[in-house]
């Protein structure tokens, strides 16, 4: 087993702390490029800031589904330069072989993918210097060494896809917070006017139903549907990033933006702009009542998508029962800290080091003693409009213009 790779218990994951982590731009820079394998379907490279993935998939399907789920938040680029390489196997023989191993072979929960509440603990074991986990839930495993990471599915296994979307985001936003200046919030956002809007609150707060209704106006590209990544350039300017994520959209949603939805029984998140519906394996896991990839958010409503813009305001959205319209009043900058504060991706397990983020040795061992996610806040706090909208349960019955205008001079 590589030294330089933790587990943590699922009790150690309830009591994990806030940290960040740092290292240098030249560490990463510096690493061995690894060699794409021949007959490789689909190859792209994908940078998020800073950090580099290679991505390889034996199926053009499964390649073309994660370009266009990731572009253009995480920009493609020339492939050979990334210090890993995600390569997605689909095939029987192979999976079949991991299922195998699997039966036969003593596991412990390892942690992969860290989410906004949680992370995803998944049962694992050692071959030789490889760590193996199997991903029941979506039909998958992973195999990963120092400089490689094979997402391991039997053919046309389409909900394996989001185990290889995953596995490149969290190795990307890994590695871009290892090594830049910036601020992860489990947050919505929209592009007006050339400047980004930030729409942020705790769950059920109404952000996808506001980032909707101002996607359907017209006006506005989509940024992030669920998660910003908030790039500090300089002393002052703040930049928002998308990350992109499944957008779950909830029945009442739904009800107000019908277009959301072409035919009842679809089930389109799990396939790209040309592949045909078919069955149940497009209906995504976690039980969601139903998804949509961001993209395809953003085509029903007729928006753009915008991979990144300067933040002009940050919307706090409020539902309320006893008003039919939206109304609208300044944050001050201390109560915005806080607010933006409990906004803070992650920030209940930020100490909790997955395999996905430590392999290549990017992530260090140790927390900084000064977390400087407090400062980050206050920054974006400080440089941005901060807006309240309470919003009645008819409020998106009405054209979303005059609340953007309010919005844009508040």
């Amino acid at each position: 087993m590589p030294s330089d790779i933790t587990y943590v218990s699922t009790a150690d994951l309830e009591q994990a702390g806030e940290s960040s982590h740092d290292a240098s731009v030249n560490a990463v820079q510096t690493r061995r490029a690894v060699p794409r394998r021949p007959g490789a379907s689909h190859a792209t490279c994908y940078a998020f800031g800073a950090a580099r993935v290679d991505v390889e998939s034996s199926s053009a399907d499964a390649g073309r589904w994660l370009e266009e789920f990731l572009t253009p938040w995480m920009a493609t680029t020339r492939t050979g330069a990334a210090d890993v390489v995600v390569r997605f196997d689909s095939s029987l023989d192979a999976f079949a072989a991991l299922r195998l191993q699997r039966a036969t072979t003593p596991t412990r929960l390892v942690p992969c993918f860290a989410l906004d509440r949680r992370v995803v603990t998944l049962p694992g074991w050692n071959d030789g210097d490889a760590i193996v986990v199997a991903d029941d839930e979506i039909d998958c495993g992973y195999r990963v060494t120092r400089d490689r990471i094979d997402v391991v599915a039997p053919p046309d296994a389409r909900r394996a896809r989001i185990g290889l979307m995953r596995v490149v985001r969290e190795r990307l936003t890994s590695v871009s917070a290892s090594i830049e200046t910036c601020l992860d919030l489990h947050a919505a956002a929209f592009d007006v006017g050339g400047r980004a809007v930030i729409v942020a609150g705790p769950r059920r707060a109404g952000k996808t139903s506001l980032l909707c209704h101002a996607l359907a106006s017209g006006r506005t590209g989509l940024i992030a549907n669920d998660r910003v990544v908030v790039r500090l350039d300089g002393d002052e300017a703040t930049t928002a990033h998308g990350v992109p994520t499944l957008v779950a959209i909830r029945p009442a949603t739904l009800s107000s933006f019908p277009m959301l939805r072409i035919a009842p029984d679809e089930r389109p998140a799990l396939r790209h702009s040309t592949e045909a519906e078919d069955d149940a394996a497009n209906v995504p896991a976690s039980g969601r009542d139903f998804s949509l990839a961001p993209r395809q958010l953003a085509a029903r409503l007729g928006a753009p998508c915008v991979a990144h813009v300067p933040i002009s305001a940050v919307v706090f959205p409020e539902i309320v029962d006893d008003e039919s319209t939206w109304t609208t009043d300044t944050v001050s900058e201390i109560e915005g800290r806080a607010r933006l504060a409990a906004c803070v991706y992650g920030s209940r397990h930020q100490a909790v080091r997955t395999i996905i983020a430590s392999i290549g040795g990017v992530a260090p061992d140790a927390a900084p003693a000064d977390d400087p996610t407090r400062g980050f806040v206050a920054r974006l706090a400080a440089s941005a409009r901060l807006v309240r909208l309470r919003l009645g349960r008819r409020a998106y019955d009405r054209p979303a213009g005059a609340w953007l205008d309010a919005i844009e001079t508040a």
